[in-house]
């Protein structure tokens, strides 16, 4: 409260890091604030004093581009877990990040500590995977989710890699609009794909659109129906049969910004 159009764009980002809360309206209330400093920042970067010279626009730990993750390690300065400690099935193996469903678990999930802005200007997500079901009929899901907020609260964009057998799997991209129509509502149609091999996953998110590569081919692009003007990223692998053996991985996670 009390912020005006006058106040630096430093002055605005402490204030929605005074907001710590998870309430709806809290969360609302820092996506604003953040979206704010980062328009504020565009707006005096275009603006010319022809009597001093540009000022390089303020550093911020949160903004640092770009941001590239190999799965050396998984570093609690980069990269949250549920419940404090990566879930059983996590781990960093051969430089790659690992992901299988112990049989006890529904799921398990990383969130990176930083987020990044992209608006005003779009960002560009990209990363490896290898999708891995085994010879049964049971469902898995490997997926990536931007959101607004660390552990994807609130409106999120949701990449979804998933299959009910070896042969082939399906990848599309849905919303926060999904649930409420029991998973109908998407974003793009539903496209296959080999999982036997890698994959190169390539997402630009921009203010309101979105458009996703799988190694360099369109799977779908067009309005992500969210307000949200900064991305915290979740990796994650999900069943509701729990888990079979199925080990999956992620690699060569990078943030940038898109041209």
């Amino acid at each position: 409260a009390g912020l005006s159009q006058a106040d630096a764009p430093e002055e605005i980002g402490d204030a929605s890091k005074a907001i710590a809360g998870d309430t709806p309206t809290e969360v609302r209330a820092r996506e604003l604030l953040t979206l704010a400093a980062a328009l504020t920042r565009e707006a005096r970067s275009s603006v010319v004093v022809p009597s001093r010279p540009a000022q390089a626009p303020p550093q911020d730990s949160h903004a640092t581009l770009p941001w590239v993750e190999t799965f050396e390690e998984l570093s609690p300065e980069r990269w949250s877990f549920t419940d404090g400690k990566p879930a059983e099935g996590i781990r960093v193996a051969s430089g790659r990040l690992e992901m299988e469903l112990p049989l006890d678990a529904t799921s398990a999930e990383i969130h990176t500590v930083e987020s990044w802005p992209f608006v005003p200007r779009p960002l560009a997500v990209e990363t490896d995977f290898t999708f891995t079901h085994g010879a049964h009929d049971r469902y898995l899901r490997l997926s990536m989710k931007v959101s607004g907020t660390t552990a994807g609260r609130g409106e999120y964009i949701l990449i979804r890699i998933e299959a009910t057998g070896p042969d082939s799997g399906t990848i599309w991209v849905e919303n926060h609009n999904a649930p409420p129509t029991r998973w109908q509502h998407t974003l793009t149609e539903r496209k296959s794909f080999d999982p036997a091999r890698p994959h190169r996953l390539s997402l630009r998110l921009g203010r309101d659109t979105f458009r996703l590569e799988l190694d360099g081919v369109l799977v779908g692009e067009g309005s992500h129906e969210c307000e949200f003007g900064w991305a915290n990223v979740t990796l994650g692998v999900y069943s509701g049969h729990r888990g079979h053996g199925d080990v999956c991985w992620w690699d060569n996670l990078r943030i940038r910004r898109a041209p």
